[in-house]
């Protein structure tokens, strides 16, 4: 069945418990960096995205948020070949 919800007070000794186990940064570096990787994977080998279409930045490692969470953003970079060859 589904998990019976946390109380408020089960709730606060969650949240204090894994502020008090943060992880270093280098350690969520490393995460990100792997997640990356994965994301490009599948992004070229399941559905054709060519590799060097791909730009990634460097991991940000933020404060921790209220709710966890990855954020990624998507968008062209550069002008598009079929924009190129349409300029006189």
């Amino acid at each position: 069945g589904d998990p019976k919800p946390l109380s408020k007070a089960e709730a606060r000794w969650l949240e204090t418990t894994i502020a008090q186990s943060a992880r270093p940064t280098s350690a969520l570096e490393s995460l990100a960096i792997a997640r990356v990787d994965r994301l490009r994977e599948l992004l070229t080998s399941e559905h054709g995205i060519a590799d060097a279409r791909l730009v990634l930045a460097s991991p940000r490692i933020d404060p921790p948020a209220a709710e966890p969470g990855v954020a990624i953003a998507l968008g062209a970079v550069g002008p598009r070949a079929s924009d190129a060859s349409s300029t006189p």
